[in-house]
């Protein structure tokens, strides 16, 4: 006869083993944040690149009343803090959201960004915002809202170089660190 304290340790241990192989088989692309084509922004309002990017996020992080608010809410050009009528982290602290940003092209910002599927907002190419999805075999991967069916990948040190020249801004909200596959609404 088993005593009951063995019962419950052999639970435990096939629990973590389980909860071990199944984080050990996340690597690449398969840890990116990765929106279903549907859910995934467009610009919109003729240059609302940052709110789009800021869209996604919230949707990646399974707020859909919070995206779709946030898009009848804000449009127009924004920067990630600071600026003529406040950034989107002023306009996150006053909603009440958790996030964290860097402004000064802080790659560990970056590196834990992708590592905890949150992605980010970030400041790439001149004047427009993309959400930066990840790292993946050596390459940043970037969905560019204006057409964000096409999935960009950037050598890492390439990228890095770049988003610095950009400003080295970025955004993300700070939730679940892996947060459940999105799915549309009466799909399983």
């Amino acid at each position: 006869m088993k005593k009951r304290g063995t019962d419950a340790l052999i639970v435990v241990v096939c629990f973590f083993i389980v909860c071990l192989v199944s984080c050990l088989a996340q690597g690449g692309e398969e840890r990116l944040l990765d929106l279903p084509p549907e859910l995934r922004t467009h610009n919109y309002a003729r240059g609302s690149c940052c709110h789009a990017a800021l869209i996604d996020l919230l949707r990646w992080h399974g707020d859909h009343e919070a995206a779709e608010k946030w898009k009848e809410k804000y449009s127009g050009a924004q920067a990630v803090a600071g600026g003529r009528n406040g950034g989107l982290a002023e306009k996150l602290e006053a909603a009440g959201f958790r996030y964290a940003y860097t402004t000064n092209g802080d790659e560990k910002f970056l590196e834990w960004c992708s590592r905890n599927r949150h992605g980010a907002v970030i400041h790439y190419y001149v004047g427009h915002a993309v959400t930066f999805r990840g790292y993946a075999d050596g390459f940043a991967i970037l969905q560019n809202n204006n057409n964000p069916d096409r999935v960009i990948r950037v050598k890492k040190a390439d990228f890095i170089r770049r988003w610095k020249g950009y400003g080295g801004c970025a955004l993300t909200l700070v939730y679940n660190p892996y947060p459940p596959a999105p799915r549309l609404e009466g799909t399983k």
